[in-house]
């Protein structure tokens, strides 16, 4: 067999001592290119990202606003439709149409003071004097049930 050997070139040039090519130490220009488009791409992606969360947050916020704006008309218009409903004078005009209620003619208070020293209640009632009292009371609050049951309606209408 033949040996093979190989020739070496002499050139001017000190010998280099690393078994590597001097290209693959430095690197291609096209890799070092690759390497920065795709950091590019990277980096534009990104900023892709961050700009299409900002404009859905963006619409978002629009969207909300829109509806905390109509949801505080309806409050105005429910707190008025309230107020004018609650006014004495419509109440006292469904009193008087729905449940046929007017207002008394007569106005009378029930003072205890006097009930416990009027000595025809007191000797009216065999019970004592604390009898004569709720005795009194009684036909009184029956007299004002009275007057505001006017019309026939009474509690019949309930039923």
């Amino acid at each position: 067999m033949a040996s093979v050997t190989r020739k070496r070139r002499v050139t001017g040039r000190p010998a280099r001592r690393g078994g590597r090519p001097r290209s693959a130490r430095r690197g291609s220009p096209l890799a070092s290119l690759m390497v920065l488009v795709i950091g590019l791409t990277a980096v534009g992606l990104g900023r892709v990202a961050i700009a299409v969360d900002a404009a859905e947050a963006c619409l978002d916020a629009g969207r909300l606003a829109k509806e905390i704006k109509s949801e505080r008309q309806i409050t105005d218009r429910l707190e008025i439709d309230r107020s004018a409903l609650s006014t004495p004078s419509r109440l006292q005009v469904i009193a008087g149409e729905a449940m046929s209620m007017a207002e008394p003619e007569e106005v009378r208070f029930i003072l205890a003071d006097e009930l416990a020293t009027d000595p025809a209640a007191v000797e009216a009632s065999a019970d004592g004097p604390g009898a004569a009292i709720l005795e009194a009371l009684a036909k009184a609050a029956a007299a004002q049930a009275r007057v505001l049951l006017v019309g026939g309606v009474g509690l019949s209408a309930a039923r």
